[in-house]
């Protein structure tokens, strides 16, 4: 093994948590390099049409602010909160958070997502502490408590004191380091969409607890917003199959109409809802962090 692919931490996945994680103990740790290997191309955003938001906190802002890309993502991908409204379709039970209750200017910001991870791979190729490999095979996983574990991989070796696993919920060094998961089917299927509204979203969060699962729907800039819907399967299926026009009737009315007349933006896109929860999140020199150690319901 060549001495280069000797590393004080290896990163396996550049994802959000991935690409976060290898710029924290960079900047964290001025003698640390980093290598980080991802199975992906990097990111592009040509031909960008991401559906999916992250509603992101003050601490989770001040990482991507620590890491230097936090101002640029609030130029065109970034929008502030202030409120958020919750209520049930079958009672008369209501909540309301507001940022002036904790003295705050915003409770968090719904961010997009692969705007976000663009950026942060970005950065991780700007720092000089840290060797990025794209669009690479994971091989095989040696990984003992007295000495480095290392990652075979199509372009090469790579070991560390410390292998970081953050290549999400099918991990392939969660898998090779032998760490057993449970998983559960929520039994329901979730729909993302963009969508304008003829009324003011008002910076707030929406969610509304309905028979067939949860709605939420976050509040973006030009008064457009993002919704997750879960629903059992029949219901979901049947929401599928609807034109665009009986879709958003639909949506209005499981919203009772509190932001008017909505329109897609974008094609809707639907995906089953799963949890994965590894038995324990580490194994000798293998830490699993993100959807690799555990993933719940959007909406949790």
């Amino acid at each position: 093994m060549s001495k280069q692919n000797n590393y004080d931490l290896v990163v396996v996945g550049a994802g959000l948590i991935g690409a976060s994680v290898a710029l924290l103990a960079a900047y964290k740790m001025p003698k640390c390099r980093v290598a980080l290997i991802e199975r992906s191309p990097r990111l592009s955003l040509q031909q960008h049409n991401n559906q999916r938001v992250v509603a992101l906190g003050q601490l989770a802002t001040g990482v991507l602010d620590t890491v230097g890309v936090f101002k640029d993502l609030q130029q065109n991908a970034c929008f502030p909160y202030q409120r958020m409204f919750i209520w049930d379709q079958h009672s008369r039970g209501e909540l309301e958070f507001s940022s002036n209750d904790v003295d705050l200017p915003q409770l968090g910001h719904m961010i997009d997502s692969v705007h976000c991870n663009y950026l942060l791979q970005r950065a991780l190729e700007a720092h000089p502490q840290i060797d990025v490999v794209f669009d690479t095979r994971i091989g095989e996983l040696e990984n003992s408590e007295n000495t480095l574990a290392t990652v075979s991989t199509n372009k090469g070796c790579y070991s560390a004191p410390l292998i970081v696993a953050a290549d999400g919920g099918q991990s392939s060094i969660r898998r090779l380091a032998k760490i057993s998961t449970n998983q559960h089917s929520y039994e329901q299927i979730g729909i993302v969409a963009k969508i304008a509204c003829s009324l003011p979203h008002q910076n707030t969060a929406w969610q509304r607890f309905l028979k067939d699962g949860p709605l939420g729907v976050l509040p973006l800039a030009n008064n457009q917003c993002s919704i997750v819907w879960s629903c059992k399967q029949p219901y979901a299926q049947r929401l599928n199959v609807m034109s665009d026009k009986e879709f958003c009737l639909e949506l209005a009315e499981a919203l009772e109409h509190r932001l008017g007349e909505v329109s897609l933006v974008n094609p809707r896109q639907s995906f089953p809802l799963n949890s994965n929860n590894s038995a324990r999140y580490f194994n000798q020199r293998i830490v699993l962090v993100g959807d690799a150690a555990h993933s719940i319901h959007p909406l949790a």
